[in-house]
């Protein structure tokens, strides 16, 4: 909750932000360029950390709701061997989809780093276990009737 001295400071702060704009006309363009370069900054740090990574923007939003940070995504990426936890295809950041950060819907906690298609099928069930062992019964029951050997898999 604020104090009527927090709001009273934070009205002052606007206030001398409104007069420098009134008084010098490029003041936005140059925050503006201030704040650009920080994030160019902040970009270059977090892809020395690890370049692998291609949707940190979206990770970064939700591992500050998670309390997960880069550092953490980077030492279990390479703890994988930069492949998906569940079927061990190679993660490539350059796909349309990239990889994906699984997380348990009901605790919000990290889980594994997935490639779109396992973390979609993972999501599409809703993390019912009873619900992925039919699904895998069903696809194993249909590969033995037609003949379909159970390493071959679609591109």
């Amino acid at each position: 909750m604020t104090t009527p001295e927090q709001r009273a400071e934070w009205k002052a702060a606007k206030e001398r932000v409104k007069a420098k704009r009134s008084a010098d006309p490029e003041y936005d363009a140059r925050v503006r360029a201030i704040q650009r370069a920080s994030a160019r900054r902040a970009e270059a740090r977090q892809r020395a950390i690890s370049p692998f990574i291609q949707t940190r923007k979206n990770f970064e939003a939700w591992s500050r709701i998670r309390g997960f940070d880069v550092e953490d995504l980077a030492r279990a990426e390479l703890a994988q061997g930069r492949c998906c936890r569940c079927c061990g295809d190679a993660l490539d950041p350059t796909s349309r989809h990239g990889y994906q950060v699984d997380h348990c819907h009901q605790t919000g906690k990290f889980r594994a780093i997935l490639c779109g298609p396992c973390n979609a099928a993972i999501g599409h069930v809703n993390d019912d276990i009873d619900r992925l062992i039919g699904c895998l019964a069903f696809v194993s029951q249909w590969r033995r009737r037609n003949n379909i050997h159970p390493d071959t898999r679609s591109a």
